[in-house]
């Protein structure tokens, strides 16, 4: 399913590809077939705490709850142009703000 874009939603196919080794060393030309995808890996915020990470990528499709959580998640990558976040807030359509919600009654007896 696509995920950013023009075309949210939809849902895709990828198509397998033949891949044959381009290393003049070996006698013989093999070929594999297989789906052109990088393996990646998923963290929840909390795990994330002490990872420096240099490609970090945030789905955010809810309003983030607390202040920390953002600030975890956002630290954790190394470089500013190593970071995408995609939120997703009312209709599925992309947003560029999100709110951090902070409950007022929270400090009401301070």
């Amino acid at each position: 399913m696509v995920v950013t874009g023009r075309n949210i939603g939809d849902k895709v196919y990828i198509s397998r590809m033949n891949l044959i080794p381009s290393d003049s060393g070996l006698s013989f030309k093999f070929q594999r077939r297989q789906f052109p995808l990088t393996v990646c890996f998923v963290m929840t915020i909390n795990k994330s705490q002490g990872q420096s990470l240099s490609h970090v990528e945030f789905y955010l499709p809810k309003s983030v709850f607390t202040h920390g959580q953002l600030y975890v998640a956002l630290s954790r990558v190394k470089s500013r142009s190593g970071l995408k976040i995609l939120i997703l807030v009312k209709d599925g359509i992309p947003k560029s703000l999100i709110t951090n919600v902070v409950f007022k009654e929270v400090f009401n007896n301070i």
